[in-house]
C-alpha cells in the first residue's frame, strides 16, 4: 500500500509541474517538454562505448543537446550572452 501512495505523489507533482510549465510558459513549452520526457523515458541510452547500441545513443543524446542549443540561441536573439557585449568597442 505505501507504494501506491508514493506513485500517486509522483503522479501529482508531474501533473503540477506540467500545469506550471504550460501556465507559464505555453503549449509549445508544453509539447516540447512532453518530447524531452518520452525520449528520456523510453529510449536505451548509454555512455558506454563498447555497448553495441552506442551509436544510437549517441545520435539520441546530440540531438537532444543540439534542440537545446537552438532553443537557446533562438531565445537570446541578438542580446549579448552575460548582459554586455564581450568585443565591446567602447
Amino acid at each position: 500500500m505505501r507504494g501506491r501512495r508514493a506513485g500517486g505523489g509522483i503522479v501529482l507533482l508531474s501533473a503540477a509541474i506540467l500545469t506550471l510549465v504550460t501556465m507559464r510558459y505555453g503549449l509549445l513549452a508544453l509539447a516540447t517538454t512532453g518530447y524531452f520526457w518520452g525520449v528520456l523515458t523510453f529510449a536505451t541510452l548509454t555512455v558506454d562505448s563498447s555497448v553495441w547500441y552506442f551509436g544510437r545513443s549517441l545520435l539520441i543524446m546530440l540531438t537532444l543537446i543540439g534542440i537545446v542549443l537552438w532553443a537557446a540561441i533562438i531565445a537570446i536573439g541578438d542580446k549579448p550572452l552575460f548582459g554586455v557585449a564581450m568585443f565591446d568597442e567602447a
